[in-house]
C-alpha cells in the first residue's frame, strides 16, 4: 500500500518504510547505523 504523505500522524511517525528510501536514509542517519 502507499504511503499517504498527506497524513503525517502520530502512526506515520512511529513507523519506517523500508520502500521509501528517503526515510531509511533519515533512520540510519538519526541512530548511526549503516542501511545494510
Amino acid at each position: 500500500m502507499a504511503d499517504d504523505k498527506s497524513k503525517r500522524g502520530k502512526q506515520d511517525r512511529a513507523r519506517v518504510s523500508a520502500s521509501e528510501p528517503y526515510e531509511v536514509n533519515y533512520f540510519a542517519r538519526k541512530h548511526g547505523i549503516t542501511k545494510d
